[in-house]
This record gives C-alpha cells, sequence and structure tokens, in this order.
C-alpha cells in the first residue's frame, strides 16, 4: 500500500508538456493549491491541498505498519511452540532431570543411610519440575486466550483465529504431554503394585513338613517372600509422592476417577497387610527353612569338588596343545564352552538357592574358576583364528615353483602377520599354543632371507648335494620343486650351514670367473719378435706378458689361500700355477740366452780373427748358431705363449 501511495506521483512522469516536452512530477510534488474535501457528516468539508493529503496519507499507513509489526511480534514471541518438536522438547527435559538427579545426593556420606530421604527427595524435585513446566504452559495459554481477533488497525482488518487456535493446540499439547508422563507413572506404580500383592497374596501359603514336594513348595513361598522384602521400603515411600501428583495433577486439570482414587487411599493399608502375612508365613516356615538350608550348603560343598573337576579336564583340552589339528581345536574350544555353560547355569541355581533361603552365598565364588576358563578359552580361540590364517596363507606360499619364490615380498607378508599375532603376547603370551605358533612364524621368518640365498646363481648341483647331505633330506631339483620342498628341508635349524653352502658357492663362482680369465689370457697371449741384424727374428720383451704373469700369479696365490672354497678347483689352480711359473721362467732364460747368443755371434762370425785364434771355440759357436737359428724359426711358426 506505502508502494502504491508513492506511486502516485509517478503520474507525471506519463503526462508530457506541449512546450518542452518535460514531466509535471516536480509540478505535482511541489503542489500547494487548496483544494475541498469532505471528510464525514460530523466533520463536514476541510481545505486542504494535494502535498497536504499526500503527507497525511504516508503518516497513517507508517503507523498502521508499526502497530502490524507489533502485534507479529506479540505471537512470535511463542515461536519454541512451532519451531522445536514435542519429542525433542520432553528428551531434553528428561535429560536434564536425570542429572539433576545424579547431582542431587553428593556431599552426602552414605547414599544407603539416606535412602528413604534419598527417594522423597528425588520424587519432590521431579514432582516440582514437571509442575514449572505445566505452570508455564498454562500460563502461555492464558496469554493466548486473552488476544483478540479479529484486530482493527486503523483502516486494515486482520483475522488472527487461525492462528491463534493453533497456539493454543500446540500448548495444549505440551500440557498433555507432560500431565500424561506423571499420570500413566502413577496408574503403572500403582497397577505394578497391585498386581505384585494380588501374586503374593495367592501364592503365599504354609509349608507342611510331611508334603511330597517340601523343598519345591519351600522355593515357591521363599520366592514370594523376597519380591515383597526386596521392595518393602520401596513402596512405603512411594505412597506418598504418588498421592501428591494426583493432587498437583487435579489441579491442572488431569483429575483420576473416583475408583483410581480409592484404590491409591487403600494400597498402604493393603501393602502393609501384606508385609504381616509375609513375617506370619516367614515365621511359620522357618524350621523347615533351617533343614533345606543345610541341604544346599551340602550341595554347594559336593558341588565344589565338580568345578575343580571341570577345571582340571578344561587344561587338558587340545587346545592348548599347538601341535593339535586347527579343526581338532576348534572342536575342543566349543565342546569345553558347552561344558562351562552348563556348570555356569548350575552354579548360578545354587547361588539362587542360598540367596532365597537366605544363607551364605559361597557358590557365588566358584564362578571365578568358570570366568577364568572363560578368558583362557577366548584366548585360545583368539590364538587359534590366527593359526587358522597363518596356516592358509603359508598353505598357499607352498605351492609356489621353485623359480618364482619372491622372498622379500612373502618375508614382508610374514612381518605383518608376526606384528598383528604379538599384539595379543600381552594376554596370550604363557600358553603353549601361542609359543608354537610364534616359533613356527619366527621360522619362516628365518627360512625366507635363506630361500634368498639359495637363489643365487652361484648354486651349482654339488652345492645342493651338500644341502641334501647336512639336512639329511634328498630332492629333486627339476620344474616340480616348490616351497614347500624347501620348507621340508627345516632350514631354520641348518641357518649358519646353508649360509656356509651359499657363501662358498660365491667364492667359488668367483674361481670359476678368474680361472676362465686367465685360460682367456694365456690363450691368446701370442709372443712378439723383431729381427736382428744378422737376419734372425728375435724374442722381443713383451711389458704386456709381464704384466699378465705378476697379475694371475698373485691370483693364483690368492686362491690357493682360499682353503675349502678352492678345493673344487685344485688340479686347474695347480696346473696354472706350473704353468705360469715355467712360463715366467722360459720366457727369462730365453731373453738371456737370445742375449749371450747376439754377443757371441758378433764375436764368432763378425771377426776372422778371433775364429783363427779360437777355431775350437767358434766350431763350437757355430754349431750353437745353428740350433738356434733353426729353433728360432720354429718359434715364429706357433708364436702363442702356451
Amino acid at each position: 500500500v506505502i508502494n502504491w501511495a508513492n506511486s502516485f506521483y509517478e503520474i507525471g512522469l506519463i503526462m508530457k508538456r506541449f512546450s518542452d516536452g518535460s514531466n509535471f512530477q516536480k509540478d505535482l510534488i511541489n503542489n500547494t493549491t487548496q483544494i475541498e474535501i469532505f471528510l464525514d457528516e460530523k466533520r463536514g468539508k476541510k481545505i486542504t491541498s494535494v502535498t497536504q493529503v499526500m503527507m497525511e496519507l504516508k503518516d497513517k499507513l507508517y503507523e498502521s505498519k508499526t502497530a502490524c509489526e507489533e502485534l507479529k511480534a506479540s505471537y512470535e514471541k511463542f515461536d519454541a511452540l512451532w519451531l522445536s518438536s514435542l519429542d525433542e522438547e520432553f528428551s531434553v527435559f528428561m535429560k536434564e532431570l536425570i542429572e539433576k538427579k545424579k547431582s542431587l545426593l553428593v556431599g552426602q556420606e552414605s547414599e544407603q543411610a539416606h535412602e528413604g530421604m534419598s527417594s522423597a527427595i528425588e520424587s519432590d524435585m521431579e514432582l516440582k519440575e514437571f509442575e514449572k513446566k505445566i505452570v508455564k504452559y498454562h500460563r502461555i495459554r492464558s496469554e493466548v486466550e486473552l488476544m483478540d481477533t479479529p484486530i482493527e488497525i486503523g483502516w486494515l482488518k486482520i483475522e488472527c483465529t487461525p492462528i491463534k487456535t493453533s497456539l493454543e493446540d500446540w500448548v495444549s499439547r505440551r500440557i498433555n504431554n507432560y500431565t500424561s508422563y506423571l499420570f500413566n507413572e502413577v496408574i503403572f506404580k500403582l497397577n505394578t503394585v497391585e498386581m505384585q500383592m494380588m501374586e503374593v497374596n495367592e501364592g503365599l501359603r504354609e509349608v507342611r513338613q510331611d508334603s511330597e514336594n517340601v523343598s519345591e513348595e519351600l522355593k515357591d513361598v521363599l520366592g514370594y517372600i523376597q519380591k515383597v522384602r526386596t521392595r518393602e521400603k520401596e513402596v512405603k515411600t512411594m505412597f506418598e509422592p504418588m498421592r501428591k501428583t494426583v493432587k498437583m495433577l487435579t489441579k491442572y486439570g488431569r483429575p483420576f476417577s473416583e475408583e483410581e482414587t480409592k484404590s491409591l487411599n487403600e494400597a498402604p493399608q493393603k501393602w502393609e497387610s501384606t508385609c504381616k502375612k509375609v513375617d506370619k508365613v516367614s515365621e511359620s516356615i522357618q524350621k523347615l527353612q533351617s533343614a533345606e538350608m543345610e541341604n544346599i550348603k551340602s550341595r554347594v560343598r559336593e558341588y565344589w569338588e565338580v568345578v575343580l573337576q571341570v577345571r582340571a579336564d578344561f587344561l587338558k583340552q587340545a587346545a592348548f596343545v599347538f601341535e593339535t589339528e586347527i579343526e581338532d581345536a576348534y572342536e575342543s574350544m566349543f565342546e569345553q564352552n558347552g561344558i562351562l555353560m552348563f556348570t555356569e547355569k548350575k552354579i548360578d541355581e545354587l547361588t539362587s538357592e542360598e540367596l532365597l533361603f537366605e544363607c551364605e552365598n559361597k557358590s557365588a565364588a566358584y564362578k571365578k574358576k568358570i570366568e577364568l576358563c572363560r578368558t583362557e578359552n577366548r584366548h585360545l580361540k583368539i590364538i587359534w583364528d590366527m593359526a587358522s590364517l597363518v596356516h592358509s596363507t603359508f598353505t598357499a606360499w607352498e605351492k609356489t615353483p621353485w623359480m618364482k619364490i619372491d622372498a622379500e615380498n612373502l618375508g614382508e607378508e610374514c612381518k605383518r602377520l608376526q606384528k598383528q599375532f604379538r599384539r595379543y603376547k600381552k594376554q596370550c603370551g604363557n600358553y603353549q599354543a601361542y609359543m608354537g605358533l610364534d616359533d613356527k612364524i619366527k621360522n619362516m621368518m628365518v627360512i625366507l632371507p635363506l630361500i634368498r640365498y639359495l637363489h643365487s646363481p652361484s648354486m651349482k648341483d654339488r652345492h645342493w648335494e651338500r644341502l641334501m647331505k647336512e639336512t639329511g633330506k634328498h630332492f629333486v631339483m627339476g620344474p616340480t620343486f616348490c616351497l614347500k620342498d624347501m620348507l621340508d628341508l627345516e632350514l631354520h635349524k641348518f641357518q649358519e650351514t646353508v649360509a656356509d653352502i651359499v657363501d662358498e658357492a660365491d667364492k667359488q663362482a668367483k674361481i670359476q670367473i678368474q680361472l676362465a680369465r686367465i685360460k682367456s689370457i694365456w690363450s691368446n697371449m701370442s709372443l712378439e719378435f723383431q729381427k736382428h741384424k744378422s737376419g734372425v727374428m728375435m724374442l722381443l720383451p713383451s711389458e704386456d706378458l709381464t704384466i699378465a704373469l705378476e697379475e694371475n700369479m698373485a691370483t693364483l696365490q690368492t686362491m690357493q689361500a682360499q682353503g675349502n672354497n678352492v678345493e673344487y678347483f685344485r688340479e686347474d689352480v695347480d696346473y696354472w700355477t706350473d704353468c705360469l711359473r715355467t712360463v715366467e721362467t722360459v720366457f727369462n732364460d730365453w731373453v738371456e740366452v737370445q742375449a749371450n747368443w747376439g754377443s757371441l755371434e758378433t764375436i764368432f762370425l763378425g771377426s776372422q780373427d778371433i775364429r783363427k785364434q779360437l777355431p775350437q771355440d767358434a766350431a763350437r759357436f757355430e754349431m750353437i748358431d745353428q740350433s738356434f737359428r733353426q729353433l728360432m724359426e720354429e718359434v715364429i711358426k706357433t708364436p702363442l705363449v702356451t
């Protein structure tokens, strides 16, 4: 409406001047031309202007807007009624009430000493908290009921009846929620007590000594007596809070029927009468109860032997022994669980009889033995669950062919299994089954690195034969050889032996490579020659040959120092040692001989005077010279050193 009033001046934008094309909006706003308007019969006419009328209209509109906002606020202050659900509000209320009850008795020395007082205090506090809520919503309902509807604000008429009706309905539901809870609680408690009194009064009877089922009849009667005595104080202190609740609910429009009120008024006397009847019957069966107490004590003492035997048999079960088959272990634990359940049931029956006949409760202590067995059975279950997991994992690994075994990855998986298993060491570490499974995992963690070593390419048939000899097991390294065959060797018992065999294989592989290198060098090593001035091809001293001799002789000496590792190659090592020594000796002698020959050749063949002076020596040298020249011609034809 305010926007409509403001748009009145916009009509000046539509009309244009003929003179300059401008609009009349500014003229309308500033118009002070007096006009005459009729107000009503009583007030008659009024002289005013367009501007003044518009100002008065806007003032009235803004006054109406303010009044509407105030009306809206008067309803919005009850927004909790529609913003929160009934169940949510009641749930929060009950949680807060429970917390208040918990903190109510803080600081008291003994809760049992104030049992009756604390119960009354709790009931009063609870009733006051409910009354606060009920009073709160009654006040809101009264406030809502006083709201006028419809409402006229100046020229505007507002119909508020729907929202007012909804508010009244929401408030009434909340009041009913709290009052119904208290009402139902009183009825429930009252009905419970009446049913219990009816049951006890019908069941209580005197037990005759000559009855055929004295024991069973005593149990029935004592059961009724116990029901009354366990609730005697509670029920006596319950009636007064119930009467206060009835009075409060009646005050706030939730009255009880005459029959319900009458039942509540008569309930204390009925309860008192029931308690007296219980005392009377209890006194009449005193002698029979004492006799039955002795029988119960005797049965309790006798059953202790049964419990001890159950414990002894439990400790002998197969699941404690790791060598047991997994299926047999589970069957053993299942069987023992059934025995423990049966024994526990018997103990509970004895405990119930002891409490019923007011005997000293000794049988309850027997449960500690059974609870210990149950705890140990749970621990065994944990161990055998892990044993099943480890067994299935290792079994899957056993089928892996020898060449496809990834010992490193299997080792990592084994570590994860061990870490998972050892989380239970604190509670299960003393069990033989635990230690056995732990050893199995540890042995696998020892074997897997050994398998990785045995995958060395240096391993030859002679090394596998030695492994078979050391382990006392025979196997064939064929395509079907797998991890299971290796596990059957129990390598964890021969850890040092395996390491020694692999080390020997690796060292022998190095010796073999070095021997092959020596053989290759000397198989291709050739002598070098140069022509002498006499035309004879002379052996040329070779630096390569000298270096090769020094290096290879040193290598062979190192091999000979390796003890058992070189024994397999002893023949080759000795051969090449002798061979290279011969090469060294012959080469050095040859160089020396040809050097002497060169010197003598100049003397005896190059000088006629010396030949004349030493004819015999010259003749002998000529024979030597001829042999030397023939030898050199033959050497040139086969220049290889070896």
